[in-house]
């Protein structure tokens, strides 16, 4: 009974979390650069402080332009690395296998290039095979993290006498 309970809420946080992923996807480009923006803004003026605005318009737009394509690259990496992590775990619900491991990277592949096609029907919003590619390796890197962590338990239950 406890592993259905499982199953249900890893199950219930992918669909969310791939619900929270359209939301974003669905911003025109407006409303997603606006938010990608403010946070720019807070991260320049952390880095930066006062300082900031008495640099050269040049050297401000270029600072600008370097933290604004971090944060947005960081954003997909991040997210699809979360949903990569849903993904095993709810695949891991099932049955505890290495292959999740891949098909958790698989879905996370295929649901970056469904999000980025979706992206084409929004206004203001272009697909990127290269924000698919930032998507996969985000979840290939969190997959890397899980795949670790369960390595270094195994190998820790392995040592208790």
């Amino acid at each position: 009974m406890v592993n259905m309970k499982k199953r249900i809420i890893f199950i219930s946080l992918a669909i969310l979390w791939m619900l929270v992923i359209f939301l974003f996807s669905n911003q025109t480009g407006n409303d997603s650069g606006g938010l990608s923006d403010k946070i720019v803004h807070i991260v320049i003026r952390v880095i930066y402080g006062n300082d900031f605005a008495n640099f050269p318009l040049e050297r401000q737009e270029a600072i600008n332009n370097i933290f604004s394509f971090i944060v947005r690259k960081l954003a997909h990496f991040s997210i699809f690395g979360i949903l990569a992590t849903f993904y095993y775990l709810a695949l891991a619900s099932f049955k505890v296998n290495y292959w999740n491991f891949i098909y958790s990277l698989g879905l996370t592949f295929i649901y970056a290039t469904i999000d980025e096609w979706h992206q084409s029907f929004v206004g203001g919003r272009t697909p990127a095979m290269l924000d698919v590619l930032i998507d996969t390796l985000g979840g290939l890197a969190f997959l890397i993290v899980i795949l670790i962590i369960k390595i270094i338990k195994e190998r820790k239950n392995n040592y208790v006498c």
